[in-house]
């Protein structure tokens, strides 16, 4: 018995052995006779207990039980650095250590100095810091209603979970709290439960309506939980699955006409769900021969999620891991070194990308080899699941991963500012005509045009400082100049007759040149000019005429 003596030691620390714990009754009565014959005991046999720090003086079942249950809750105390231990830690610890608060009076000298040596805390202690709880929960709350301007707590949010709980228990408990706390929560606008009951009354009609324009667009009520789009009506739609019993009859049939789908619904909808991803990705492996969908598969990326579901889904049944097996599907551990192999292969064909181009930036979509493009965007995308091993081979093709790419990208875009800029500072505007020699630059200027949407502020300012003329803009100061063509066009036409103005018209030199560009580009020209030059006897095709030098005989006779 000395040997389940030193076991019970070494599990809990102390040799109280408890009387009334089944699996140590014997263990307990040989500690009883111990205690009562230690007198007929060897030397070393009283060596051996009192190295095990064995109190030779209990002889009450019921102090072996306080000092058992003492010892767990030291322990307690050890580990977490408190006794506020919870009914969740341990029930029946927890109920021991309820009884000795309640019994604070009677309990002697010796007991409560053990129970101060840990910081025990007793009833005030209890009263006190549930009170600081409360307060510091209220100033949480106050917190997020001056962050997001409301006190609806989303109770899925892990941020705000123990938060959420809290609001609810204050509502639960409304009657039972004092009229301090009520009048606290009343003065944030807290919505107690006949508050939300009223509010719920007048809401249903109106979110029942977004849910039949969701029908109408999206041909079923099936409203994904935690959706981006629709949050408020996921969350309602899912109230009313929860709260089945209390909706109305009339209620109930208004959510059937739209087909509502049911807590038996959604069961039964995730079933063809995901019969169908299954005969999607029947579908993939006859195209491509294998089941390694990619997780960004363009072509379908719900796919591409959902095979990855299902290869690291533990409670998948065994009759569908047996239909993904009739189709080859790879899981996790095959899955690994097939990616390993798979690495081999790609990294091989950028090698041979990069000695074929002198760099590794694989264009998007690139059409000799769209699945190595669609592999290198994956890494740059995913830059935490590439090895350094597999990194260090990557650079050794000076691989550009997304923020390299950036770098280079703003460096480019400056280096198109700064020539903007020498522009400007020479012909004092920023509309680079499209017959610029800086083919380059003219292509970047009509870029962040019509990309304006897309500039960031910084950019867009950078832009204005040059006087930048944007889309809008653009288009008036483009039908401002043509308008000022048009009417120096017309009085030519009144002055001579016709509309063929000459290479070397010393009037105006640059009216020449825009009646030469208007033949030569008739087919982007709208057809509202088009009939405003028709109206003017405009010679569109000026090889069949021969051209007379303008009465004032100044001009040459390869006029236009």
């Amino acid at each position: 018995m000395l040997q389940e003596l030193q076991t019970f030691f070494f599990r809990f620390g102390h040799c109280y052995v408890p009387a009334r714990d089944a699996a140590y009754q014997d263990l307990y009565r040989w500690c009883k006779q111990v205690r009562d014959s230690r007198s007929r005991l060897s030397d070393d046999l009283i060596t051996e207990l009192d190295q095990l720090g064995f109190d030779w003086q209990l002889h009450q079942p019921q102090a072996h039980a306080w000092m058992f249950r003492y010892h767990q809750l030291r322990q307690f105390y050890e580990q977490h650095g408190h006794c506020y231990i919870t009914a969740k830690d341990d029930a029946s610890l927890y109920k021991w250590a309820t009884r000795q608060r309640s019994n604070e009076r009677s309990l002697s000298e010796e007991r409560r100095a053990l129970l101060k040596q840990i910081h025990f805390p007793w009833q005030a202690d209890m009263q006190r810091r549930k009170e600081e709880r409360w307060q510091s929960h209220y100033q949480q709350l106050r917190d997020f209603q001056q962050a997001h301007g409301h006190l609806v707590v989303p109770a899925h949010d892990t941020r705000y979970h123990s938060l959420a709980l809290w609001v609810q228990r204050q509502r639960d408990r409304e009657e039972e709290l004092d009229d301090e706390k009520r009048e606290q929560l009343n003065a944030i606008g807290f919505r107690w439960k006949h508050i939300l009951a009223d509010e719920e009354a007048q809401r249903w009609p109106r979110m029942y309506e977004q849910l039949k324009n969701f029908v109408q667009q999206h041909g079923h009520a099936w409203v994904p939980n935690h959706s981006d789009d629709y949050p408020q009506l996921a969350s309602w739609v899912s109230r009313q699955r929860q709260q089945l019993e209390q909706l109305s009859d009339e209620q109930k049939a208004q959510l059937n006409a739209v087909g509502f789908a049911w807590k038996g619904d959604i069961v039964r909808i995730k079933r063809q769900r995901w019969h169908d991803r299954y005969e999607q990705l029947k579908n993939f492996v006859q195209q491509h021969g294998h089941c390694r969908v990619p997780n960004q598969y363009p072509l379908n990326p719900e796919l591409g999620r959902w095979v990855e579901i299902q290869r690291t889904n533990p409670r998948l049944s065994p009759k569908r891991r047996a239909l993904l097996n009739q189709l080859g599907f790879t899981w996790s551990e095959g899955f690994r070194a097939e990616r390993k192999q798979r690495w081999k292969e790609r990294y091989g064909q950028l090698q041979a990308f990069f000695v074929q181009h002198g760099h590794s930036q694989v264009p998007e979509g690139y059409a000799d080899h769209p699945d190595l493009a669609l592999w290198v965007s994956y890494l740059r995308q995913h830059p935490e699941r590439v090895t350094s091993r597999q990194r260090k081979q990557l650079s050794q093709l000076d691989f550009r991963w997304s923020e390299d790419l950036q770098a280079r990208r703003d460096a480019r875009w400056m280096e198109q500012y700064r020539k903007l800029v020498a522009f400007r500072r020479k012909q004092g505007h920023t509309r680079l005509p499209i017959t610029h020699p800086d083919q380059k630059l003219a292509r970047w200027v009509a870029k962040q045009r019509r990309n304006e949407h897309k500039l960031s502020q910084e950019r867009k300012n950078l832009l204005n400082q040059v006087g930048f003329t944007w889309r809008s803009t653009y288009r008036q100061v483009r039908q401002q100049q043509w308008d000022e063509k048009v009417a120096q066009l017309q009085d030519f036409h009144q002055r001579y007759g016709h509309c063929r103005v000459p290479y070397d018209w010393p009037e105006d030199k640059s009216l020449a040149r825009w009646v030469s560009h208007l033949r030569r580009r008739k087919a982007k020209l709208t057809e509202e000019q088009i009939t405003q030059l028709d109206a003017l006897a405009f010679v569109w095709d000026a090889k069949v005429y021969t051209f007379q030098k303008p009465p004032m005989g100044k001009t040459s006779d390869t006029g236009q």
